[in-house]
């Protein structure tokens, strides 16, 4: 049996969109170039927002079992709005790194049978959420009261839809390699 050796100081970053983005939206573009420029490697993964949650949730989980296999288990997952709700759940169910920008906590409303999010697991994660997120009102103190301790919490004043990713990288980039 051949055993691949861990990337050294190499991470894989998979990007995970929110509802009615797609895998090519601007934000999965700029954390792309952002994390590239860095000589990181970031794979846009893509979902289809009418499919149902069972149907979601198993195209993603066998995207990001394929990327966990070509990054040797050394990947971190980044994902904004429902795209980081998810993130969270494949966070805790495969044990990954998880990097959450504005994460949804309760999606249903958007996707009919997608259930809240419970930490059931442990989970570790790099959350940044905005105290004037004009979508996703007191996201914030809901994002507090769930993750507590349980995670590392950067309120930010960005919008919903972050327009600016460049000044969380180094933090993102802190968080994957330790």
């Amino acid at each position: 049996m051949l055993i691949k050796p861990k990337n050294k100081g190499k991470v894989m970053f998979a990007y995970i969109h929110g509802y009615g983005s797609n895998k090519n939206g601007r934000s999965g573009k700029v954390l792309k170039e952002l994390l590239g420029a860095r000589g990181e490697v970031l794979e846009p993964l893509g979902w289809d927002s009418n499919a149902t949650y069972d149907e979601i949730y198993a195209d993603l989980k066998s995207q990001i079992l394929d990327l966990q296999i070509r990054a040797n288990d050394n990947l971190t997952l980044i994902g904004s709005s429902l795209g980081g709700y998810l993130s969270a759940r494949f966070g805790m169910a495969l044990g990954l790194k998880s990097v959450l920008f504005n994460p949804s906590l309760t999606p249903s409303f958007r996707i009919p049978s997608v259930p809240d999010l419970v930490l059931d697991k442990p989970i570790n994660a790099l959350i940044f959420v905005s105290a004037d997120d004009e979508l996703l009102a007191q996201n914030d103190i809901k994002v507090k009261a769930l993750f507590g301790s349980k995670a590392q919490i950067f309120i930010t004043h960005t919008t919903h839809r972050v327009m600016d990713y460049e000044p969380f990288i180094a933090g993102i980039l802190e968080f994957a390699k330790n």
